[in-house]
């Protein structure tokens, strides 16, 4: 991965770490930002498409962790509203395919949602309890995990076989190691010496929901 994507990301990690909004949703921003290193490495690698869009989508939650209403500070809005140009640009200088992203429009808070279901149970009769029910929504940061998870999943034996024909030249396993070595650098588990890079990479990537099966 170029140098120039390394220090982008950790420049807005580091924002993120610096903002003011809640853990949980801190937390989730940061999980975003530290799928992206492995995507990019694929991006280059294979030059597919579907790896850019798993990349929009993963910046996109990430702003949304940063915009949602009733858990924002004015260092998150700043920060957020300055994501799609630094994206932009970046990609610009590497001449990568440009990202398509728009900046969120805040989520309703946990407060605003629990009056808006407070409203419910005050004007449907008989049906308070199912009322309160449909119209409770999944914390935010839960549907955008959820949300990244799902477009960015792709199969085991799929993902297998794109490893496997790394294996066939020199530079290919060069960037295996340098995949699996970035992945321990990112929280991932030490890698096994008994361990072959293939194996510890698509184990890495079924545990954090990149692949399925």
């Amino acid at each position: 991965m170029d140098e120039a994507i390394q220090t982008h990301l950790k420049s807005l990690e580091d924002a993120v770490q610096a903002t003011a909004i809640p853990a949980d949703r801190k937390q989730t921003a940061l999980w975003c930002i530290r799928q992206l290193p492995a995507l990019y490495t694929l991006s280059c690698q294979t030059g597919e498409g579907r790896h850019d869009d798993e990349i929009t989508r993963l910046v996109q939650g990430l702003m949304q962790q940063l915009t949602t209403d009733g858990a924002t500070c004015p260092e998150s809005q700043k920060l957020a509203a300055g994501i799609p140009d630094g994206f932009r640009r970046l990609h610009q200088r590497l001449g990568l395919s440009f990202l398509s992203l728009k900046l969120p429009a805040p989520l309703p808070s946990p407060r605003k949602a629990r009056k808006s279901d407070e409203k419910k149970q005050r004007t449907t009769q008989g049906r308070s309890e199912k009322a309160a029910d449909a119209g409770e929504d999944p914390p935010p940061q839960v549907r955008a995990v959820a949300a990244v998870s799902k477009s960015s999943a792709k199969t085991f034996q799929n993902r297998e076989k794109e490893l496997q024909a790394l294996l066939a030249t020199p530079a290919g396993r060069k960037k295996l190691e340098e995949l699996s070595a970035r992945y321990q650098e990112s929280g991932g588990r030490v890698r096994p010496a008994n361990t072959s890079v293939v194996t510890y990479i698509l184990v890495h990537e079924r545990d954090r929901g990149l692949i399925v099966g």
